[in-house]
């Protein structure tokens, strides 16, 4: 990690700006956690959601493709290897958001010995490993790992601190893009439930702008029927009910 302190505080900005970004563009999250796996030295990057209660791997983003050859180990340690994998027990044990050298707290022995070490990192090319718990919602918690390869020195404490100030807006953005997500899958569930009602619902601007319509609402809108549209609006065929229609969108917005 050769940079100048100015160096490093310009890729914190960076880092941390793309990861808020992240929070509603996958395309920004993914970018955000490279760069910081480059301004680290590292060669991969994991950030992946563990559900509560034995419920495996939720979501998962790395860039093993970047890689090349991980696409069937990381398969496999997602489904299987986590479960006994030395550096998740150590991480379940720490504080959210503390960060974890690998060899401060697995002794060299038993990175020689450890599977995960002998059978899946040191084949692959990769040794040395820093992560932290970054989101711990009722038992459903995010982790974030970098993994140098296994020609590179371990992680020091220069790269523990520039982590450690990343922490706040790693945290943050994991919490608000969790939040988002959940948000997401509620409001997709509710126009599931509005587009199987028989009514017809439109929603409105003031000005009539249709900005969601459910099945039997567009079929309505579509038919020889007193409703139409024009350039995106609702119309009313009838004049006295078009006046109508735009008195109660004033009083209503």
């Amino acid at each position: 990690m050769k940079n100048s302190a100015s160096g490093l505080e310009s890729k914190r900005q960076q880092v941390a700006a793309l990861l808020y970004d992240g929070v509603l563009n996958a395309q920004d999250w993914y970018a955000g956690l490279d760069a910081m796996r480059d301004a680290l030295g590292a060669g991969f990057f994991n950030f992946f959601t563990l559900g509560s209660g034995g419920a495996g791997v939720l979501d998962s983003v790395d860039n093993q493709e970047q890689v090349g050859g991980l696409v069937k180990e990381m398969r496999d340690y997602l489904d299987h290897w986590i479960r006994t994998d030395v550096r998740m027990q150590v991480l379940m044990d720490m504080p959210l958001g503390e960060v974890m050298c690998d060899h401060e707290r697995i002794s060299a022995c038993d990175m020689a010995r450890h599977p995960v070490y002998a059978d899946f990192l040191r084949p692959a090319g990769f040794q040395y490993t820093v992560g932290a718990l970054v989101r711990d919602d009722n038992g459903v918690r995010d982790f974030f790992g970098l993994i140098r390869p296994s020609d590179h020195k371990q992680y020091g404490s220069r790269e523990k601190q520039f982590i450690q100030q990343l922490m706040p807006s790693l945290m943050g953005s994991a919490r608000l893009r969790a939040h988002m997500a959940t948000l997401s899958r509620q409001a997709s569930l509710g126009l599931a439930a509005l587009d199987s009602l028989s009514q017809g619902i439109v929603l409105l601007d003031a000005q009539a702008r249709i900005h969601y319509a459910n099945t039997a609402a567009e079929r309505l809108i579509q038919a020889p029927s007193a409703l139409g549209t024009a350039q995106g609006r609702l119309l009313c065929r009838s004049p006295a009910l078009q006046a109508r229609m735009q008195q109660l969108l004033a009083q209503a917005c």
